[in-house]
C-alpha cells in the first residue's frame, strides 16, 4: 500500500511539474541566470527555480535575454571584443585594431619611438633610431674601414628611395682622450660618411654634419662593451 501511494503521488508531482511547464505565460519578466535562460514560475512570479546544467525548467520564451555588454577595458575607444592589443597603457594612441600607431613602420611603436620619421628600410635600434652603431674607423682616426662599406651602401639605398629625405648625420664617441680631441674626431668621422654617402650619388645639399664628440653616451664608459656602443654614428631625419 505504501509503495502504492508513494507511486501515485510522485505520477500526480510529475503531472502537476508538467501542466505547470505548459501554463499561458502570465509575467512578461523573467530572471536570467548565467546559463543564459530566463526562468519565471506561474504561481510565484520570476523566481529561479534551477540553474544546474543545460535544463530550463518553466521557461518563459517572451523574454528577450539581454547580450552581454561590451566594455573597453584598456578605455583606448576600441571594444574590447575587437581589441588585439588589450591592455594598452592609457593615453597611447591605437589604430582600429586597439594597438599603439606606428607612423613610421620601423617596428617600434610612437609611444616608445624616440626618433620619429625614420625612412622607410632603415635599420633602427629599440629606440627606433638610425644607428651606425657597427660602423668601423681606423683607431683614433676617421677613415672608414672597408668592412663597413656593405653598412654604408645600405644607407645610400634607403635614401635613394626616399628622395625627399635628409638627414643630419651624427658623430659620437666614447670618452677616451680630451673632450677637445673627442669633440674633432665625432665631426671628422660625420664628415667622412658624408663624404662616402655623395660619392655613392646622394646629393650633398641633403646630408647635414655635425660631432657631439663623447657628450651623448648611450652606455657606460667604464666597460670595453659601453665604449663600443658609444662610438656611433647617428642619422636623423630632418624637417
Amino acid at each position: 500500500m505504501k509503495h502504492t501511494k508513494i507511486t501515485l503521488l510522485a505520477m500526480a508531482g510529475a503531472i502537476s511539474l508538467s501542466l505547470s511547464a505548459c501554463t499561458p505565460t502570465t509575467v512578461k519578466e523573467g530572471w536570467t541566470a548565467k546559463n543564459g535562460y530566463t526562468q519565471w514560475h506561474p504561481q510565484t512570479g520570476p523566481n529561479a527555480l534551477s540553474t544546474v546544467g543545460t535544463q530550463c525548467y518553466f521557461c518563459n520564451g517572451d523574454v528577450k535575454v539581454p547580450p552581454p555588454v561590451d566594455g573597453d577595458d584598456d578605455q583606448d575607444g576600441v571594444l574590447n571584443s575587437k581589441d588585439q592589443c588589450p591592455n594598452t597603457p592609457r593615453g597611447v594612441k591605437v589604430d582600429e585594431r586597439g594597438c599603439p600607431l606606428d607612423s613610421d613602420k620601423d617596428g617600434v611603436t610612437d609611444d616608445k619611438d624616440k626618433c620619429p620619421n625614420t625612412p622607410m628600410g632603415a635599420k633602427v635600434n629599440m629606440d627606433g633610431c638610425w644607428v651606425l652603431d657597427n660602423l668601423h674607423f681606423k683607431i683614433d682616426k676617421a677613415q672608414i674601414e672597408p668592412i663597413s662599406f656593405p653598412l654604408l651602401d645600405n644607407v645610400v639605398m634607403v635614401l635613394k628611395s626616399n628622395p625627399n629625405v635628409k638627414v643630419e648625420i651624427q658623430g659620437h664617441t666614447d670618452n677616451t682622450g680630451s673632450p677637445a680631441h673627442n669633440d674633432k674626431l665625432s665631426k671628422d668621422r660625420a664628415a667622412s660618411v658624408k663624404k662616402y654617402l655623395t660619392s655613392k650619388g646622394i646629393a650633398a645639399n641633403r646630408l647635414s654634419t655635425n660631432g657631439y664628440g663623447a657628450t651623448r653616451p648611450v652606455a657606460p664608459n667604464d666597460t670595453l662593451e659601453g665604449r663600443a656602443k658609444n662610438r656611433r654614428v647617428e642619422l636623423h631625419t630632418q624637417g
